[in-house]
Protein backbone atom coordinates (compact mmCIF):
# COMPACT_ATOMS: atom_id res chain seq x y z
CA UNK A 1 0.00 0.00 0.00
CA UNK A 2 1.03 3.60 -0.65
CA UNK A 3 -0.17 6.61 1.36
CA UNK A 4 0.47 9.78 -0.68
CA UNK A 5 -0.06 13.37 0.53
CA UNK A 6 0.20 16.50 -1.63
CA UNK A 7 1.27 19.28 0.72
CA UNK A 8 1.07 21.78 -2.12
CA UNK A 9 -2.57 22.15 -1.06
CA UNK A 10 -4.02 23.84 2.04
CA UNK A 11 -5.32 21.74 4.91
CA UNK A 12 -8.99 22.31 4.06
CA UNK A 13 -8.46 20.71 0.65
CA UNK A 14 -8.50 16.90 0.58
CA UNK A 15 -4.91 15.94 -0.27
CA UNK A 16 -4.35 12.38 0.95
CA UNK A 17 -4.75 9.10 -0.92
CA UNK A 18 -4.16 5.44 -0.14
CA UNK A 19 -3.47 3.10 -3.06
CA UNK A 20 -3.38 -0.69 -3.26
CA UNK A 21 -0.22 -1.15 -5.34
CA UNK A 22 -0.83 -4.86 -6.04
CA UNK A 23 -4.26 -4.28 -7.54
CA UNK A 24 -3.35 -0.81 -8.87
CA UNK A 25 -6.45 0.77 -7.38
CA UNK A 26 -7.44 3.64 -5.14
CA UNK A 27 -8.44 2.45 -1.67
CA UNK A 28 -9.46 5.86 -0.30
CA UNK A 29 -9.10 9.50 -1.19
CA UNK A 30 -8.90 12.28 -1.49
CA UNK A 31 -9.21 13.01 2.23
CA UNK A 32 -7.87 15.70 4.56
CA UNK A 33 -4.45 15.30 6.19
CA UNK A 34 -2.87 17.56 8.81
CA UNK A 35 0.53 19.22 8.44
CA UNK A 36 2.83 20.46 11.18
CA UNK A 37 2.16 23.74 12.97
CA UNK A 38 5.77 24.65 12.14
CA UNK A 39 5.08 24.33 8.41
CA UNK A 40 2.66 27.26 8.00
CA UNK A 41 2.01 30.53 9.76
CA UNK A 42 -1.78 30.31 9.51
CA UNK A 43 -4.16 27.58 10.62
CA UNK A 44 -5.58 26.87 7.18
CA UNK A 45 -2.65 27.84 5.01
CA UNK A 46 -0.57 25.91 2.53
CA UNK A 47 2.54 24.52 4.24
CA UNK A 48 5.70 26.19 2.96
CA UNK A 49 8.31 25.30 5.61
CA UNK A 50 9.48 21.71 6.01
CA UNK A 51 12.08 20.43 8.44
CA UNK A 52 13.85 17.32 9.67
CA UNK A 53 14.98 19.14 12.84
CA UNK A 54 13.73 17.92 16.24
CA UNK A 55 11.56 20.56 17.91
CA UNK A 56 10.56 22.24 14.64
CA UNK A 57 6.97 20.88 14.74
CA UNK A 58 7.18 20.94 10.94
CA UNK A 59 6.26 18.30 8.42
CA UNK A 60 9.18 16.37 6.89
CA UNK A 61 8.89 15.57 3.19
CA UNK A 62 9.98 12.41 1.39
CA UNK A 63 9.69 8.66 1.45
CA UNK A 64 8.88 6.68 4.60
CA UNK A 65 8.54 2.96 5.20
CA UNK A 66 5.61 2.19 7.48
CA UNK A 67 6.40 0.08 10.54
CA UNK A 68 4.18 -1.23 13.31
CA UNK A 69 0.84 0.12 14.56
CA UNK A 70 0.36 0.93 18.24
CA UNK A 71 -2.03 2.74 20.56
CA UNK A 72 -1.39 6.47 20.08
CA UNK A 73 -2.13 8.90 22.94
CA UNK A 74 -2.44 12.59 22.14
CA UNK A 75 -3.98 15.85 23.29
CA UNK A 76 -6.22 18.17 21.31
CA UNK A 77 -7.69 21.34 22.78
CA UNK A 78 -6.31 20.34 26.18
CA UNK A 79 -8.19 17.04 26.12
CA UNK A 80 -6.55 13.62 25.89
CA UNK A 81 -7.51 11.19 23.13
CA UNK A 82 -6.49 7.74 21.95
CA UNK A 83 -6.19 6.48 18.38
CA UNK A 84 -4.26 4.04 16.25
CA UNK A 85 -0.73 5.18 15.41
CA UNK A 86 1.66 4.03 12.68
CA UNK A 87 5.41 4.37 13.23
CA UNK A 88 7.38 5.68 10.25
CA UNK A 89 11.01 5.28 9.25
CA UNK A 90 12.22 8.18 7.08
CA UNK A 91 14.23 7.07 4.05
CA UNK A 92 14.97 10.51 2.54
CA UNK A 93 18.38 11.24 4.08
CA UNK A 94 18.59 14.81 5.36
CA UNK A 95 14.87 15.41 4.84
CA UNK A 96 13.01 12.92 7.05
CA UNK A 97 15.54 10.47 8.47
CA UNK A 98 15.04 11.93 11.99
CA UNK A 99 11.40 10.76 11.99
CA UNK A 100 11.86 8.14 14.72
CA UNK A 101 13.82 10.55 16.92
CA UNK A 102 11.16 13.22 16.34
CA UNK A 103 8.39 10.68 17.03
CA UNK A 104 6.71 11.49 13.72
CA UNK A 105 3.95 8.99 13.08
CA UNK A 106 0.70 8.84 11.19
CA UNK A 107 -2.29 8.71 13.53
CA UNK A 108 -5.95 9.53 13.88
CA UNK A 109 -6.77 12.89 15.48
CA UNK A 110 -10.07 14.52 16.48
CA UNK A 111 -8.92 17.85 15.03
CA UNK A 112 -8.93 16.32 11.53
CA UNK A 113 -12.38 16.38 9.92
CA UNK A 114 -13.63 16.02 6.37
CA UNK A 115 -13.57 19.84 6.06
CA UNK A 116 -10.46 20.90 7.99
CA UNK A 117 -7.32 19.01 8.91
CA UNK A 118 -6.05 21.33 11.62
CA UNK A 119 -2.32 21.21 12.38
CA UNK A 120 -0.23 18.57 14.13
CA UNK A 121 3.27 18.62 15.59
CA UNK A 122 4.60 17.42 12.21
CA UNK A 123 2.62 14.20 11.81
CA UNK A 124 0.42 13.36 8.81
CA UNK A 125 -2.66 12.96 11.02
CA UNK A 126 -5.98 11.84 9.54
CA UNK A 127 -9.57 11.40 10.69
CA UNK A 128 -9.85 8.76 13.47
CA UNK A 129 -12.21 6.47 11.54
CA UNK A 130 -9.85 6.50 8.53
CA UNK A 131 -6.86 5.80 10.77
CA UNK A 132 -8.55 2.69 12.18
CA UNK A 133 -9.26 1.40 8.67
CA UNK A 134 -6.22 2.53 6.66
CA UNK A 135 -3.17 2.54 8.93
CA UNK A 136 -3.22 -1.24 9.59
CA UNK A 137 -3.14 -1.77 5.79
CA UNK A 138 0.09 0.22 5.59
CA UNK A 139 1.76 -1.38 8.63
CA UNK A 140 4.94 -3.43 8.32
CA UNK A 141 6.20 -2.40 4.92
CA UNK A 142 3.76 0.00 3.29
CA UNK A 143 5.09 3.24 1.83
CA UNK A 144 4.22 6.80 2.83
CA UNK A 145 5.23 9.62 0.50
CA UNK A 146 4.83 13.22 1.66
CA UNK A 147 5.18 15.55 -1.34
CA UNK A 148 5.26 19.30 -1.90
CA UNK A 149 5.96 21.17 -5.13
CA UNK A 150 6.82 24.22 -3.00
CA UNK A 151 10.14 23.03 -1.52
CA UNK A 152 12.61 23.40 -4.38
CA UNK A 153 15.62 22.22 -2.34
CA UNK A 154 13.83 18.97 -1.52
CA UNK A 155 12.72 18.57 -5.14
CA UNK A 156 16.34 18.96 -6.32
CA UNK A 157 18.06 16.86 -3.64
CA UNK A 158 15.80 14.06 -2.40
CA UNK A 159 17.20 10.82 -3.84
CA UNK A 160 13.72 9.28 -4.16
CA UNK A 161 12.50 12.15 -6.35
CA UNK A 162 15.60 12.07 -8.51
CA UNK A 163 16.16 8.29 -8.74
CA UNK A 164 16.73 7.01 -12.22
CA UNK A 165 15.63 3.46 -12.92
Amino acid sequence: YLFFVDYGLDNRTPRGYVFDMERLRLVDGPFTVAHGVGSSSSRNGVPTRFSNRPGSKATSLGLYVAQETYTFHGRAGGRPYTSVGLRLDGESVGFNDAARRRRLVSHGAPYVTSRDAGRSEGCPAIEPHRARRLLPLLANGGVVFLFSPLDTRWLRQDPWINARG
